[in-house]
């Protein structure tokens, strides 16, 4: 089962770049790194992301902060 937060600022942990935002439930899933970091790739190519996940949320746009949360 999957959602997304109507309020996507609260889903994102402000103190994690957004990279790790996506590492977390992949991490708590019990997926080893090298795995997480390849489908982190797919979902990048994926998305057609053009910035940087290694920003905190803060720093991203709405847009960005809303596309890190799905």
């Amino acid at each position: 089962i999957g959602y997304v937060f109507q309020n996507y600022r609260e889903a994102l942990f402000p103190w994690q770049r957004a990279v790790d935002n996506i590492h977390y439930p992949l991490r708590l899933m019990g997926i080893p790194r090298p795995e997480r970091e390849r489908r982190i790739e797919q979902l990048r190519a994926l998305f057609d992301l053009k910035f940087d996940l290694h920003r905190y949320p803060y720093e991203l746009s709405g847009g960005q902060q809303q596309t890190v949360s799905i």
